[in-house]
């Protein structure tokens, strides 16, 4: 149980990246995942390393992710540098007080040993380079162009709820594919 745990947390994680991918593109943003800050650096960015939160409704951060227009010239994100910026995080005050998760609460010590395992350090010799979004060679987006973002949207699948006679066509499903990943 703990692992499928461990597991859904993390496969909520990436529903919010989608969720935030999908959205970005749809105002002609790009989205990138800044995957080389670790645990600390995300802790400090969110406030998480603040004293506030009760012991037993430890807060874990998971990632940043870098939205910026589309359009946009390729630029560096040095991650010592930014982690130097965000050590300076940690003098600021934190605004408003967290919910209690409940009144009651199960510890299962296996959780936080596993959330303990897991820390990322900083990865400093791995240097971000975000470039403008580049299409697919392989597929056209003519495939979208009679569909607005909230039909596409909407008209997602779940794994779900597939009812077993409604199908999609590969070249429609590797082009969806290809637009939400996140490089």
């Amino acid at each position: 149980m703990i692992v499928t745990t461990f597991r859904y947390c993390n496969h909520d994680v990436g529903h919010a990246i989608g969720a935030v991918t999908m959205a970005a593109a749809g105002l002609g943003w790009d989205v990138k995942l800044l995957d080389g800050l670790g645990h600390d650096e995300l802790k400090k960015i969110m406030g998480l390393d603040k004293t506030l939160f009760d012991e037993n409704e430890y807060e874990h951060p998971d990632c940043l992710l870098l939205v910026f227009p589309n359009e946009t010239d390729k630029f560096d994100v040095n991650y010592k540098d930014l982690s130097s910026g965000i050590s300076e995080f940690s003098k600021l005050d934190l605004k408003g007080e967290p919910n209690s998760l409940s009144k009651e609460h199960v510890y299962w010590d296996i959780i936080y040993k596993t959330a303990k395992a897991v820390k990322k350090p900083l990865t400093l010799e791995k240097e971000f380079v975000a470039e403008p979004f580049v299409k697919s060679g392989s597929c056209s987006e003519n495939a979208y162009k009679d569909l607005c973002l909230t039909e596409v949207v909407r008209k997602r699948r779940s794994a779900v709820d597939m009812d077993g006679i409604t199908s999609m066509e590969r070249d429609t499903f590797y082009q969806i594919f290809l637009h939400c990943q996140i490089n």
